[in-house]
């Protein structure tokens, strides 16, 4: 039977021999390369507040929106529902006439493009 002894290396106090260099795994020995300068966080950090305030700009855009939305449709159910608590049906259809009339006008104010768009759109087919 074929034996094979194996021999360690030996230092001369007579132990193992031990690596000359760090006792610390590579990951660690080469974290200083991970490490961001000190100018690379402050960019960041930079970076990340513009963001934070480019996002409240946007949530507070959409919530003057939103209320702006609200009142509109407030005022337009409101409108309609007085138009329909006239007594006689030709007051009704006055106040409807005149209220789309002014909802026109509105329009035509916001958007000279959407009043082009209006004055051209065909009626009905």
């Amino acid at each position: 039977m074929n034996t094979v002894k194996l021999k360690w290396p030996v230092d001369s106090a007579g132990g193992p021999r031990v690596s000359s260099g760090p006792s610390r795994p590579w990951w660690q020995r080469r974290a200083f390369a991970l490490r961001p300068s000190r100018g690379v966080a402050i960019l960041a950090t930079l970076a990340l507040l513009g963001l934070l305030v480019a996002f409240q700009q946007v949530v507070h855009n959409a919530v003057q929106q939103g209320e702006a939305r609200r009142q509109a449709e407030a005022a337009s159910n409101d409108a309609h529902w007085r138009c329909n608590a006239a007594r006689s049906r030709s007051e009704r259809v006055d106040c409807m006439v005149q209220r789309n009339a002014a909802h026109d006008v509105e329009t035509t104010r916001q958007s000279p493009t959407v009043a082009a768009a209006l004055t051209q759109a065909p009626v009905g087919r």
